[in-house]
């Protein structure tokens, strides 16, 4: 059976991506929204694989006149940027799964909340900078199918309440859970991965996630919904030589609901955003490989006075073995 023709793969994407629009950014606590699109491949049997990844995420804020007609709505989450890092484990065993596991730091920089004054009607705003360790994610992966058209991975996740949720503000209040470096819940998602070549070198993956949240002193963030597409060239022709490179482009769009505390929906949450991501992938040799990449927001539809990404940098080391 030959293998369908480029157009016939991208009309199968297109189908993949025929769901609801993808999250957006909420607040501090989020990082920009996330770079990599999940693919359809695993690692293989008795394989290791250890990635270090950095995102370096800076913020616009609202303007001041924004932020007085919109801060009766409720608090306003303020932040110039943020810096988490991550580390993932992943093994792979059997023909076609992987299991991985996925903890990190997050450091944030001109952190606040702006709040109206009810005695004065004088904007408020107080700092805190709540940065720690982050929620451990348990993720396990499946490649159901491998044929002519490409590959297809299911995959599901747990996250546990690891993180750090105490951090207080300037004023020694707690600071909100959307803004802590963990949210104290136990979260769960579900996804869904395709990965294929259209040529020698060129390469598609497509991947779908959903992301339910749990709740946590009657806090409860938006679940997330996750679609992106990307396509990659690589300007080495022969797999077996090394170093080598590819050029990706990423397209990620991402819907995330309003935050809820005593299951009522906060005004200056949730949102859309979609943002497109061009970056560079280096093998140093068959066990190493080193990416950068950019996110850069293409429009970002954020319900009441939000900040919104100005610009995300992400670079990730990943070794196997």
């Amino acid at each position: 059976m030959s293998a369908p023709a480029p157009l016939q793969r991208l009309a199968l994407v297109a189908l993949l991506m025929a769901g609801p629009a993808l999250r957006a950014d909420h607040g501090p606590g989020t990082s920009g929204g996330g770079l990599s699109v999940p693919s359809g491949e695993t690692l293989k049997a008795g394989r290791f694989s250890l990635e270090w990844r950095t995102d370096v995420t800076t913020f616009r804020r609202p303007s001041e006149a924004d932020l007085r007609a919109k801060a009766g709505d409720g608090e306003i989450d303020l932040l110039d940027r943020s810096l988490p890092h991550s580390l993932t484990l992943a093994y792979g065993f059997g023909d076609a799964c992987q299991v991985s596991a996925t903890l990190g730091t997050y450091t944030p920089s001109g952190g606040a909340t702006a709040s109206l004054d009810p005695e004065t009607g004088e904007l408020v705003r107080t700092a805190n900078r709540p940065q720690g360790l982050t929620d451990l994610w348990l993720q396990g992966k499946w490649a159901f199918h491998r044929g002519p058209v490409g590959r297809f991975a299911a995959f599901a996740g747990l996250k546990l309440p690891t993180g750090r949720t105490d951090a207080r503000d300037e004023a020694g209040e707690p600071v909100d859970l959307a803004s802590t470096p963990g949210s104290g819940a136990v979260d769960t998602l579900l996804g869904l991965g395709y990965s294929t070549f259209l040529t020698a070198r060129w390469t598609l993956d497509a991947g779908l996630t959903h992301t339910w949240r749990g709740t946590r002193r009657d806090t409860r963030l938006g679940d997330r919904l996750d679609a992106g597409v990307g396509v990659a060239y690589r300007f080495t022709r022969d797999l077996r030589s090394f170093p080598q490179a590819s050029a990706f482009l990423e397209l990620n769009h991402r819907r995330l609901g309003r935050l809820r505390i005593d299951g009522e929906a906060e005004a200056n949450s949730g949102g859309r955003a979609l943002f497109a991501s061009p970056g560079l992938r280096v093998g140093f040799t068959p066990r190493m490989a080193l990416t950068v990449a950019a996110q850069l927001p293409l429009s970002q539809s954020l319900h009441g006075a939000q900040i919104e990404t100005r610009l995300k940098a992400v670079a990730a080391l990943s070794v196997a073995f």
